[in-house]
């Protein structure tokens, strides 16, 4: 099971991790926070470990949600590692396709969910944490 540092999150996750969004958006399902919370804890320990592998099985994940209250919604495409979408190209110009293919799936998600979302003081953070500064978005013309 993945956390990273900028969710501030401890083991209990009383908020849907990063990697757990991941996993509910490749089994396209949505939860609210107080169904999140009702889950037991070793069943968000689980979509968020399924979440954090390099290819989610969205079927597993649809299991381990079976009878909670959701949504259905559209999945993002999982992002590629074999190819640098063009708007995270243009958010992120010094980030090399070496670099990109180099990234987890998770991480690949999370930065295009951040750019998708306008999200660059996270993606900053993100930076940071990973110690790659080729996900530092360039700065917005003033």
């Amino acid at each position: 099971m993945h956390l990273y540092e900028l969710e501030d999150l401890d083991a209990s996750l009383p908020l849907v991790p990063l990697a757990a969004r991941r996993a509910l958006d490749r089994a396209e399902i949505k939860v609210g926070l107080e169904a999140w919370t009702a889950l037991a804890l070793d069943t968000r320990c689980a979509i968020t470990t399924e979440g954090s592998r390099e290819v989610v099985d969205a079927a597993r994940v649809r299991a381990l949600l079976a009878g909670v209250p959701s949504e259905s919604h559209d999945a993002w495409p999982e992002p590629s590692s074999q190819e640098l979408p063009p708007r995270i190209a243009e958010v992120l110009p010094a980030l090399t396709l070496a670099t990109w293919s180099s990234l987890r799936g998770l991480d690949r998600w999370v930065v295009s969910s951040f750019v998708r979302r306008d999200k660059h003081d996270a993606l900053r953070a993100l930076a940071r944490e990973l110690r790659e500064p080729q996900l530092t978005p360039r700065r917005r013309e003033e």
